[in-house]
């Protein structure tokens, strides 16, 4: 069920990505009885598994979405520190090339990517799973999930 529940979610995603969010959440469900005795609650019901398999995958989506969005935000923060060598448009730095590809704060794929990262952690807050954007490993993250579950 977790996982049907989690697809339907991630439908849209382009399927390179579905495929790590689901492989994660894959592992997350095979190794759940351990992480959650790791947590202090052992014997789940099959319900309380789904749910932190399911919060996993958005946890997998946060993470990828947030670790491009901060290099690609940490990359222009030092390129613009440092000596400006980017590309110009009539004698004014406009950006920098990047793989084929013109990247500054104001570029379509930035402001593209600064989108998705808001309204991603605007809807896990909406949902009160806020602290999916703050949890660093899987230990907090089933920690959380057991914490504002109430397992």
């Amino acid at each position: 069920m977790s996982l049907a529940r989690l697809h339907s979610t991630i439908r849209d995603l382009p399927y390179g990505l579905r495929e790590q969010i689901i492989g994660f959440a894959t592992y997350i469900d095979d190794a759940s009885d351990d992480l959650l005795d790791e947590a202090g609650f052992s014997q789940p019901s099959r319900n309380q598994v789904d749910e932190l398999v399911y919060i996993a995958g958005l946890w997998k989506l946060w993470q990828i979405i947030n670790s491009l969005f901060s290099l690609l935000d940490n990359s222009l923060s030092l390129l613009q520190s440092g000596n400006p060598t980017g590309a110009t448009l009539a004698g004014t730095q406009i950006g920098y090339r990047m793989g084929g590809q013109l990247y500054s704060r104001n570029s379509r794929q930035y402001s593209m990517l600064a989108t998705l990262r808001a309204d991603l952690s605007t809807t896990l807050i909406s949902q009160r799973l806020g602290f999916v954007r703050n949890a660093r490993t899987i230990p907090e993250l089933v920690r959380g999930v057991v914490s504002q579950n109430g397992f």
